[in-house]
């Protein structure tokens, strides 16, 4: 009978370990996981049904040559130091001038998103999260696309949606 007490009494410490490796496991993959798969999900049902990955969004002119607003939505990326443990969802929007701006812009897609994930994700949480900050990290994206895309008149950058997790 001792011996039957001592059995069950070491295959409960033996358990105990692999409750703790499963659970463990499971929040290692699954937080990545869902952060990757279910953020895009929840922000569009947040924010309604999204266009078409790079398809724009233009404004009407005015007299022909008013201010055009290219939207990229579902910028994902890591911000600095988070060691992927944090990320950002944002829609970037670019407001400029000329009856081809956005037509530019949507050619160069890749290009436009390339600098947009570069400059904040070297950002950090604090950096992204401060809203004091936020107008600084606009103007340095704008200087940074005005740079790659000198002539595309880039006027002012906007974030539409900007979350955090």
């Amino acid at each position: 009978m001792s011996s039957e007490i001592q059995a069950q009494g070491g295959s409960k410490k033996n358990v105990l370990p692999l409750i703790m490796v499963g659970v463990v496991g499971g929040v290692l993959i699954g937080g990545p996981t869902g952060a990757i798969i279910g953020a895009p999900m929840v922000a569009r049902s947040v924010t309604g049904p999204a266009p078409a990955q790079g398809e724009a969004h233009a404004e009407p002119e005015e007299e022909g040559h008013g201010p055009s607003i290219y939207t990229m939505d579902d910028v994902v990326l890591n911000p600095a130091g988070t060691e992927g443990q944090r990320f950002l969802i944002a829609r970037v929007a670019l407001q400029g001038v000329g009856e081809t701006f956005v037509e530019d812009m949507t050619a160069r897609d890749a290009e436009v998103r390339d600098v947009v994930v570069r400059l904040l994700s070297a950002k950090t949480v604090v950096e992204l999260a401060d809203a004091g900050r936020r107008e600084a990290v606009k103007k340095e994206l704008q200087g940074a696309l005005a740079a790659r895309f000198p002539k595309a008149g880039i006027r002012a950058v906007l974030f539409p949606q900007f979350v955090i997790q």
